[in-house]
């Protein structure tokens, strides 16, 4: 599907109380305002896919379970908007212009000519980098390890992208 959805209620799926949520290449998800997604719900943004977190001016912070993301996750409000989660998983080009609370981040691209890119900051507590690029163009503000594995790169936006104690293990590259 394509098209844009506007969600200004909350979405609850009283059938199944950790729904998985896909927007699809082409489509766009706009959140009306903050906490418009179950907590427990798994979310996934294919290549071409844009979820919104917030519009008109409203700041979207949400909480869920999962993260999954191979397309584009914006900002949207006034503020900066912030995406909770247990895990991020980047995969695929991803694109995150909104900032990401605490869990794992892991980046995984096998996807030749197109770089997973964090915009935003992350207080994640770990982030690993197994494969294809990473670019670090926000700031890792709280994390404890990064690994990056062989063959992996990540390039830093600029410096201080990582906070002073953080543990860097790395097999891969770093710019």
């Amino acid at each position: 599907q394509s098209g844009t959805m506007v969600l200004d209620g909350l979405f609850i799926n009283t059938v199944n109380a950790n729904p998985d949520i896909t927007v699809n290449s082409g489509a766009t998800l706009i959140s009306g305002s903050a906490d418009r997604i179950v907590d427990t719900a798994t979310v996934t943004i294919d290549n071409g896919g844009i979820w919104d977190l917030g519009s008109g001016g409203n700041n979207g912070d949400d909480t869920v379970t999962t993260f999954n993301a191979g397309g584009r996750l914006d900002n949207g409000g006034p503020g900066i908007s912030t995406l909770t989660a247990l895990t991020y998983n980047l995969t695929g080009g991803a694109l995150i212009n909104a900032n990401l609370g605490t869990g794992v981040l892991n980046s995984n691209n096998s996807i030749v000519n197109a770089a997973n890119t964090l915009s935003g900051d992350a207080a994640v507590n770990d982030v690993n980098i197994t494969s294809g690029v990473f670019n670090l163009d926000g700031e890792l503000t709280v994390v404890d390890t990064v690994d990056i594995s062989s063959g992996a790169v990540v390039n830093l936006g600029s410096s201080e992208r990582i906070n002073d104690g953080a543990i860097v293990s790395n097999l891969g590259e770093l710019d």
